[in-house]
């Protein structure tokens, strides 16, 4: 089902590396990767805000609890993103399900 949701995605937008050496794909790989350590950075400094307003308190693990899900939920868009962008090259074959 994924592999064909991507099939067709990348069929009615024309998806495709306009250069010959890949630089935009690999361009596009470095910003998603930037953008998903920086996620991680601020969800974590997010998350020690709120256990150090909290101060060990039951209020501590649900704000951190709130934290972790919202930076999982961004990862898992730049995943979906990654997937989409990598779609024609073999880096998904390691995947596994989706090689």
């Amino acid at each position: 089902m994924l592999v064909q949701t991507a099939q067709t995605i990348t069929y009615l937008a024309d998806l495709e590396d306009p250069t010959n050496d890949g630089i935009v794909l690999t361009l596009i790989n470095f910003v998603i990767g930037f953008f998903a350590l920086a996620t991680i950075g601020v969800g974590g400094k997010f998350a020690f805000d709120a256990w150090s307003e909290a101060k060990g308190r039951a209020a501590a693990i649900k704000g951190i609890r709130e934290v972790g899900v919202g930076v999982l939920a961004l990862e898992v868009f730049y995943g979906i993103i990654f997937a989409l962008a990598n779609y024609g090259s073999n880096i998904l074959s390691i995947i596994p399900g989706l090689g």
